[in-house]
């Protein structure tokens, strides 16, 4: 039992001594902030690698929609989905071509304007979600 009191008292957040159980609760809450905050900036520092190997790798045209296409595919497309817009547009988001594909992605068939960047990169993720990458001949 004494081994067990131990071993949890090890694994608890350390206090500093002389205090209550309220400022304890706060110096824990800190010590929380404080890991979300260190934690955030691991992520952010991981993020601008990303987006500097896109840049390297695409160059700015493509590049410069990474934080986009972040908000609508996962992490493990990311790759692929600047690969199409590499591919499909070159990165001009006024990019069209005879057969009616326009924006981005080079959508086509939608009855309504795609090629605002967002709505473009909205509906590709949609079509994505559906189709996988089977619709973009350059998969």
């Amino acid at each position: 039992m004494t081994v067990l009191l131990i071993a949890l008292m090890a694994l608890a957040p350390s206090v500093p001594r002389g205090y209550g159980y309220d400022e304890a609760l706060a110096f824990r809450a800190a010590e929380r902030r404080e890991v979300a905050a260190e934690l955030a900036a691991q992520r952010d520092a991981l993020a601008d690698k990303r987006l500097i190997a896109a840049y390297s790798r695409y160059g700015y045209r493509v590049a410069r929609w990474a934080p986009l296409v972040a908000e609508f595919f996962p992490r493990s497309q990311l790759g692929n989905a600047l690969y199409c817009i590499s591919r499909e547009s070159g990165g001009d988001p006024n990019a069209h071509n005879p057969s009616g594909a326009t924006g981005l992605f080079q959508l086509v068939g939608y009855p309504f304007n795609v090629f605002p960047p967002r709505v473009n990169v909205h509906m590709a993720y949609h079509l994505w979600r559906a189709r996988g990458w089977s619709p973009w001949s350059v998969m």
